[in-house]
């Protein structure tokens, strides 16, 4: 069953720019974004009307303090964003992404899992002020692969020139490929492949920024850290996605399926974690 979210603009306060650093070595974000293709019936919080900044090409989600409770940022020290995370019983949806730094701002996306199923509804804020806030469904792609499908706008719309918008495919992949390796996590993790490249729209192709196996461009990957006890995830930006021709709307979109996909793995880890510390308690007499 659909519910509604209403918004007022008034209800929040309104974030300062994000403002890209260079990374280390003085290198651009599309630097950085270049060497990296080479190697989801209850009330929800108001989510503002606008989404007015962007992410950095390249972050991190980190814990703070008890469960449920990570920042998203560049650095530990410096966060951008909250996620705060929500058990079923809870009132709240499962994963809500902050438009700030602390889990009291207001919300930026809200995911709800499936009860049943892998798939997840994400709450986004309303394509334009005092229009219904949009509910976004992410599902598996089907035929035995290990992939999620979802649709968003992409496109600056009426932001800085009168862009248009339109309505595009997406597909997180399972992969073990070199843009994910390049994160230096795990080594394996996953891949957004923009499934309708092509067809002359701005940023339609980006020869240097990866390619799927079946020539799509990869527009986004993360993967699990590795060697860090705060430190859980790790994101990167990808060709058009890097450069901001998707729009910040399509980049909120990625990262929410990014954290119900991360939660999801979260919550099978925990599982049979929790499975082998029974077998092994049950072992002895």
């Amino acid at each position: 069953m659909a519910r509604s979210i209403s918004t007022a603009q008034s209800d929040y306060d309104v974030p300062p720019p994000y403002s890209e650093t260079e990374p280390p070595g003085g290198a651009s974000a599309a630097a950085a974004a270049a060497a990296a293709a080479a190697a989801i019936d209850r009330p929800l919080p108001q989510i503002p009307a606008q989404i007015k900044r962007q992410f950095p090409p390249m972050f991190n989600l980190y814990r703070v303090g008890g469960f449920g409770n990570l920042t998203l940022g560049e650095h530990q020290a410096q966060p951008l964003y909250s996620v705060t995370l929500h058990s079923g019983w809870s009132g709240n949806p499962d994963i809500i992404l902050h438009n700030g730094p602390a889990p009291a701002t207001p919300t930026l996306a809200a995911v709800e899992f499936g009860m049943w199923s892998s798939s997840a509804i994400v709450h986004l804020p309303p394509l334009a002020p005092g229009a219904q806030a949009a509910e976004e469904k992410m599902e598996a792609a089907g035929g035995g692969r290990n992939a999620y499908v979802f649709r968003v706008e992409t496109g600056l719309g009426g932001v800085g020139g009168g862009g248009q918008r339109r309505r595009e495919t997406f597909e997180w992949r399972h992969s073990r490929g070199d843009e994910v390796k390049a994160l230096g996590g795990q080594g394996k993790g996953w891949k957004l492949v923009r499934m309708e490249t092509g067809g002359g729209t701005p940023g339609a192709a980006y020869r240097g920024a990866g390619q799927s196996s079946d020539g799509k461009e990869v527009v986004a990957v993360w993967s699990w850290a590795a060697m860090s006890v705060t430190k859980t995830l790790k994101f990167r930006f990808l060709g058009s996605g890097a450069t901001g021709v998707l729009g910040e709307r399509w980049a909120v979109m990625a990262v929410a399926t990014a954290l119900r996909i991360w939660d999801r793995e979260r919550r099978q880890r925990s599982s049979r974690a929790a499975g082998a510390a029974g077998a092994g308690g049950g072992g002895g007499a």
